[in-house]
């Protein structure tokens, strides 16, 4: 059973049959029975804001204190799961209102859960193996928020020990042998009036300091009736008195009377073995004296198995006297000897190592400085510094002799790789020297073809120019002719009348008609003497030609072709001929080519142009390096942007449409110019926006 009289002075009292209330002014009972889960009461227990907290086997209730209203606990959304089967073992309230609930449940790790009542949630610490800052998993025995600092909150276990829990991140923190606290089964404690908290085991009563987290224990030395005491028979009288109920009675003192020991114990070496057997000091043995007097000891490589007996001396209460030992560096961590007193060792390597004893007395004062002894333990002779260097020496030996081997290996496959790469390059660049020769071969070839057709192209678009100037003379020859032979007639006539006057002035028309027939004549063999010379296709010889009329007659040729070509083409051919220009040398079928070429291409250009205009001019330039003549050829078209005109005389470069030109006039143009005549030519934009081509020739 379990009885509660809170702050009303209501006494509740648990029972395994329910839960009795018994008003504290009227007397009046109160059974609470099927309104609980389970009516077997386990605690009882009043909160800040006076409501009261019942526990049962199967469920955990709070009662309004004034309307006696049940609220169970385990209802809640954010209860923590499987609460069926879960005793709520002990519950309090810290200092911050939160209600602690320590739950255990049969076979299962225990929980911790957390009632934070401003927020009004729920929160479960639970074990997890891989944190070792979570709950320990140890069923809660006693919960003891610390007195002074409300962050620190303290849980005795059932074979866990010692837990705190720190509110600033949530973590646990868990005491147990290796601080001190030799017994994991704790029941639930009391805090002194100086702040330590006071641990009843089964083993013995232990005063924990929450501040330097060091334990003392207490046996029956110092007068308690046993070591084994019951879980929650405990008080604190106002005076101080500390009051523990255990199996052979009740123990009760006054923590400020106990009197400390703090001398340390003293720590010796008390033997050494080898594989079991205690080693002797004298001649031919590791050690030279005892090995308590022994600073190293030195053993040979096979000597690996060596084991160290050792003693805390203190005569108050020596069996509670703890000793820890660690061999350096192999043991980074001390080791708790517990009832032993011999670490023993196995397969040690050769090498330097520290043997280390550290003790503590019955009242946990530790002898840090302890007992030590030096280990070395040497390598064999072939694992010693000078047989590694022979070793090194003679692997180096044989690296190097397998290096030079397989250099020269390497060295002669390389070579003939080398050779029949280079045999292998050499026919390659034969191959490719023969198939440059062809594809050179190939390609003079084409541009051979190219230019014959090109200067065919340049022939053609004479063709109809031609026959335009060389029908002019004919007609006159024709005329001429007809008019001869009426003459002819009438001098017969003349002749036959007798009329000498009249015949002589029929024989000199004759004469007259004759001559034009003749110069008609010459004019047509001149024509056909020029377009056979501009189709020849090897260069033609210098000739001295008169320039205005050399350009009169091609600008003519142009013209005429280029209608003929194109019946609905118009344009203006303007002639702007300097009458001081005169006579220069050239080869005049290839200048030819140069003007006929500038002149249709000007023609192209204006095609699609409104008034188009088409102007070829001549001048004579004087300079201090000598006469010059200069050519222009200008038109109103499109013209030429400018960031093509650099490629413009680069061969194969066309702006005409695919299929209307073989972008060789201009290139072979400007070798005419300069490579034949040693002039110049550029291009720029005309004073109407189109193009420009101008021409310089030595004069």
């Amino acid at each position: 059973g379990y009885i509660h009289i809170d702050s009303e002075r209501n006494t509740w009292i648990g029972t395994d049959g329910g839960l009795v209330r018994i008003d504290g002014k009227s007397s009046r009972v109160t059974t609470f029975t099927d309104a609980l889960g389970d009516r077997r009461i386990w605690r009882i227990m009043e909160d800040s804001r006076g409501r009261i907290w019942v526990s049962s086997l199967r469920d955990v209730v709070w009662i309004d204190p004034e309307s006696l209203r049940i609220e169970r606990f385990w209802d809640r959304a954010d209860a923590p799961d499987a609460v069926e089967q879960a005793l709520a073992r002990e519950f309090i309230e810290d200092n911050s209102g939160n209600i602690w609930i320590s739950l255990e449940t049969l076979g299962a790790p225990g929980r911790l859960v957390r009632y934070d009542q401003d927020e009004d949630a729920i929160y479960v610490f639970e074990h997890d193996p891989s944190d070792r800052t979570s709950w320990s998993g140890g069923s809660a025995r006693g919960i003891h928020p610390h007195p002074t600092d409300s962050s620190r909150i303290y849980f005795t276990t059932r074979g866990s020990g010692l837990s705190e829990w720190q509110a600033e991140d949530g973590s646990f923190r868990h005491f147990g042998r290796e601080d001190g606290l030799l017994d994991p089964a704790v029941y639930p404690g009391i805090f002194d009036d100086s702040g330590l908290l006071w641990l009843p085991t089964n083993s013995g009563l232990y005063r924990f300091d929450p501040e330097s987290f060091e334990f003392r224990r207490f046996g029956l030395e110092y007068g308690l009736k046993s070591l084994e005491f019951n879980t929650g028979v405990l008080a604190r009288a106002g005076n101080g008195e500390l009051f523990f109920g255990g199996t052979a009675g009740v123990n009760s003192f006054f923590p400020s009377q106990i009197r400390a020991n703090d001398i340390p114990p003293q720590v010796v070496i008390t033997d050494f073995l080898l594989f079991n057997e205690s080693v002797a000091a004298g001649p031919g043995s590791p050690l030279a004296v005892s090995i308590s007097d022994t600073d190293e000891v030195r053993l040979a490589h096979h000597q690996d198995a060596p084991s160290f007996r050792f003693a805390a001396l203190h005569y108050k209460r020596p069996e509670a006297n703890r000793i820890r030992y660690r061999l350096e560096p192999v043991q980074p961590n001390w080791i708790d000897a517990g009832v032993g007193r011999e670490a023993s060792y196995t397969n040690l390597s050769p090498g330097e190592y520290t043997f280390r004893v550290i003790a503590a007395n019955s009242d946990g004062v530790w002898n840090e400085e302890g007992a030590s002894v030096r280990l070395v333990i040497s390598a064999p002779w072939w694992a010693r510094w000078w047989a590694y260097a022979i070793y090194a020496a003679l692997l180096g030996a044989a690296v190097f002799a397998v290096d030079r081997v397989q250099r020269r290996r390497l060295v002669r496959r390389e070579r003939e790789a080398a050779r029949e790469r280079e045999l292998e390059q050499a026919r390659e660049i034969e191959r490719q020297h023969r198939a440059l020769e062809q594809s050179h071969r190939e390609l003079k070839a084409t541009q051979a073809q190219l230019i014959e057709s090109e200067k065919l192209a340049s022939l053609g678009s004479l063709t109809a120019g031609i026959a335009h100037e060389i029908k002019n003379p004919l007609n006159f020859v024709n005329n001429f002719a007809e008019v001869g032979a009426e003459l002819a007639d009438e001098l017969a006539e003349a002749v036959a009348a007798g009329r000498a006057d009249q015949a002589h002035e029929i024989v000199a028309e004759l004469k007259t008609n004759a001559m034009q027939i003749a110069k008609h004549g010459r004019r047509a063999d001149d024509i056909v003497k020029a377009m056979m010379q501009h189709a020849r296709g090897g260069a033609s010889e210098r000739e001295t030609v008169t320039v205005n009329a050399f350009l009169e007659e091609y600008a003519g040729l142009a013209w005429h072709g280029m209608r003929a070509r194109d019946h609905e083409f118009q344009a203006d051919l303007v002639r702007d001929f300097a009458d001081d220009v005169g006579e220069i040398d050239v080869l005049p079928q290839e200048l030819g080519r140069v003007v006929l070429n500038l002149l249709n291409n000007a023609f192209d250009a204006v095609r699609e142009t409104h008034d188009a205009s088409v102007r070829i001019s001549s001048r004579r330039l004087t300079g201090q390096d000598g006469d010059r003549i200069e050519i222009r050829v200008s038109d109103n078209g499109p013209g030429i942007p400018a960031d093509i005109r650099d490629r413009i005389f680069e061969p194969f470069f066309t702006t005409k449409p695919t299929g209307e030109g073989t972008g060789l006039g201009l290139s072979m143009s400007y070798d005419i110019v300069t490579k034949g005549h040693g002039g110049s030519m550029t291009v720029g934009e005309s004073n109407e926006g189109g193009a420009e081509f101008v021409v310089t020739l030595p004069g």
